[in-house]
C-alpha cells in the first residue's frame, strides 16, 4: 500500500468513526495502519495551562493560531486530566505512563525517578528513534531522571542574567529553547525521531515579552501562553520547511493548570480542583488531516505515552510497565475500552506541611476529593465546583471513594519508601526561587490514624507564607517578618515556619535571632 493510500484509509476511517458516533466520537478503535517507515514523533508539553485559556478549547481572550490549528488537523480530547499538579511529578507520568504511587514521584520532596520503569524514551531508542529532549526549566533538570533514554538532553537554564538563584538562571525562554530544538531538526531530519520540547514561560511569574506585555495587560498569564503559542508556529514552521510535519505524530499537552486565584489558591500545586488538573491534549496524527475530532470522555496525561507507543508500533515486551492506556483506542480493536474516571492527586500539603493529603477520581459527571471533609462536584452543572453534593448524593459519594482505593490498590508499588526523602538545601533553594516551598515535613508519629488538617482550611496559611517569601526575595525583610511572626502565632506545630522565620531573619543580617527560629523548627 502506497503512503498516499495509506494515509487516505487513515482519514475515511477516523470520519467513518465520527459520523457513527453521531459526530461525538468516543473511546472505540481507532486503527491506524501500519506504517512503511516508522513516524517521526514529536511530543510538546507547556507549563502551566489551563485548557480553558486556550482559543481552541472555546477561550476568547486570547490568540493561540498555532495550537487552534493542530487541534483542527487532529484529535482534541475535551476533559484532559494530569494526575499531580506540579511540573517534575506531572512530568514523570507523561513520560512513564505510570501513576505517582507507582514510579514514586509525588511531589518537591521527591528524590526523582529512581532506575525502574523505563521511560518513553528508553522504548523509543530501543526501537531505532533517535531522541532528543529540550526542556525550559530547573524542574526538569536531568538530575530528576527524566533524562534517561535521550541522546540529547538539553536542560541548560542559566543562560540568563542576574544573581545567583534569581528565577532567570533557573528557567529558559520559549523562544531559547525552540531555536535549540530547531538546530538539532536541521540536522536529524534523515531518521525517525523521538523529539521532546518543553516551553516553560506560562509558569509565574508573568513577565511576557513585547508585543505580548502590552497587548495582554491586565491578563499577563494568557500573554505567557500566547508567546509561547508563537513559539510553536516556528518549531512547525521549520518542520514543514523539512518536509517532516506533515508524516510526523505530533502530541500537545499541559503539565497542569493554574488556579488564578480560584478556591483561593493564587498558582498550582496545592489543591486538585479544575483550575489546575484539566488539561489540554491534542494529537495530531501522521498523514492528511482528518479534521477536527473531538473526544469528550475523561483521558489521562497517564495514557500520553502508551498512545505514542502504540502508534508507533513499539514491542509491547517493553511496555509491560504501562498503567495507562492507548488513548481512543487506536492500538487495535481488542485494546479498546470504556471511558473509564481519571485520577488526581497532591502529596504536596502532606509532605511539605503536614497536612493531609488530597486524592480524587473524575468521572464523566462527577469528581470526587478524599479529604477530611469530602467533596463532590457535578462537573456538568458545576464546572467550576462551587457547590460540594457529598451530603446530598449519598450513593455516589460512597462508590467512588471504593473505586479510589481500588484504583490506588492496583497501582501502588509496595516497594516504594511510603515517606518522602531529603532533597538536599542548594535543590531546595532553587524550587523556592520558583516560587515553591520545598521543605520537608516531619514524619509523623504513629501511624495513618494521625490526625491532619483539610488543605481547605490552610489555604489562606500557605498564601501568607508565599506572601512573605516574596517579600524576602525583594528585600522587604521588616514586612516579611511581620507576617511570619503573625503566622507562628497562630500556627505554632507548623515547624516550616520556623526555617522560613529563621532564613528571612538571616537575609536581614539578624543571623542571632535566625538561630533561635531555626532552633524553634527542628524541635518541632
Amino acid at each position: 500500500m502506497s503512503v498516499d493510500r495509506r494515509h487516505r484509509g487513515i482519514v475515511c476511517l477516523l470520519l467513518l468513526w465520527a459520523i457513527g458516533e453521531g459526530l461525538r466520537p468516543s473511546l472505540k478503535a481507532v486503527q491506524v495502519p501500519s506504517p512503511s517507515a516508522p513516524y517521526s514523533v514529536v511530543l510538546i508539553t507547556i507549563d502551566t495551562v489551563r485548557a480553558d485559556h486556550l482559543g481552541c478549547y472555546g477561550y476568547r481572550r486570547i490568540e493561540t493560531p498555532a495550537i487552534d490549528k493542530l487541534a483542527s488537523e487532529g484529535i482534541r480530547f475535551e476533559h484532559a486530566y494530569a494526575q499531580v499538579p506540579l511540573t517534575l511529578p506531572s512530568h514523570t507520568v507523561i513520560m512513564t505512563g505510570t501513576y505517582p504511587m507507582f514510579n514514586g514521584v509525588r511531589d518537591l520532596t521527591s528524590p526523582g525517578l529512581d532506575r525502574t520503569p523505563l521511560t518513553l524514551a528508553e522504548m523509543m531508542r530501543q526501537s531505532g528513534y533517535r531522541t532528543a529532549a529540550f526542556v525550559s526549566s530547573f524542574v526538569l533538570n536531568s538530575m530528576w531522571g527524566l533524562d534517561r533514554g535521550f541522546d540529547v538532553y538539553d536542560d541548560e537554564t542559566n543562560a540568563g542574567s542576574g544573581a545567583n538563584g534569581h528565577p532567570s538562571l533557573l528557567e529558559r525562554r520559549g523562544d531559547r529553547t525552540v531555536d535549540r530544538a530547531r538546530t538539532w531538526l536541521d540536522s536529524h531530519s534523515g531518521q525517525p525521531f523521538f523529539l521532546w520540547v518543553h516551553l516553560y514561560d506560562p509558569h509565574s511569574p508573568y513577565r511576557p515579552p513585547e508585543p505580548y506585555f502590552s497587548r495582554y495587560a491586565g491578563h499577563l498569564y494568557d500573554g505567557e501562553i500566547a508567546f509561547d503559542d508563537a513559539q510553536l508556529g516556528r518549531l512547525f514552521a521549520r518542520l514543514r520547511q523539512l518536509k517532516l510535519y506533515e508524516n510526523a505524530l505530533i502530541v500537545l499537552a499541559s503539565d497542569h493548570g493554574e488556579s488564578l486565584g480560584e478556591h483561593g489558591e493564587g498558582e498550582h500545586g496545592f489543591f486538585i480542583y479544575n483550575a489546575t488538573v484539566h488539561v489540554p491534549l491534542i494529537v495530531r496524527l501522521p498523514g492528511p488531516s482528518p479534521g477536527p475530532l473531538v473526544i469528550p470522555e475523561p483521558a489521562g496525561l497517564v495514557d500520553v505515552a502508551p498512545t505514542i507507543a502504540a502508534l508507533c508500533r513499539v514491542s509491547r515486551d517493553v511496555t509491560q510497565t504501562f498503567q495507562g492506556h492507548a488513548l481512543a483506542g487506536i492500538a487495535k480493536p481488542e485494546v479498546a475500552r470504556s471511558a473509564a474516571p481519571a485520577y488526581a492527586e497532591s502529596y504536596y500539603p502532606r509532605n511539605t506541611f503536614g497536612w493531609h493529603e488530597l486524592r480524587a477520581l473524575i468521572t464523566s459527571q462527577y469528581q470526587y476529593i478524599d479529604a477530611p471533609r469530602p467533596e463532590l462536584y457535578d462537573l456538568e452543572r458545576d464546572p467550576d465546583e462551587t457547590h460540594n453534593l457529598a451530603a446530598n448524593q449519598s450513593t455516589i459519594a460512597a462508590t467512588l471513594p471504593e473505586e479510589l482505593r481500588t484504583l490506588e490498590g492496583r497501582y501502588t508499588n509496595a516497594s516504594l519508601p511510603q515517606e518522602p526523602n531529603a532533597v538536599d538545601p542548594e535543590t531546595l533553594e532553587k524550587l523556592r526561587s520558583l516560587g515553591y516551598v520545598g521543605y520537608q515535613a516531619p514524619r509523623a508519629s504513629g501511624n495513618s490514624s494521625v490526625i491532619r488538617a483539610d488543605p481547605k482550611d490552610k489555604v489562606q496559611v500557605l498564601n501568607q507564607m508565599l506572601l512573605a517569601g516574596n517579600l524576602r526575595s525583594q528585600q522587604r525583610y521588616a514586612e516579611a517578618d511581620e507576617i511570619l511572626t503573625s503566622l507562628e502565632r497562630s500556627e505554632p506545630k507548623l515547624y516550616i515556619l520556623g526555617f522560613e522565620h529563621g532564613e528571612t531573619l538571616l537575609d536581614w543580617g539578624k543571623a542571632g535571632e535566625s538561630i533561635s527560629e531555626f532552633h524553634k523548627a527542628l524541635t518541632l
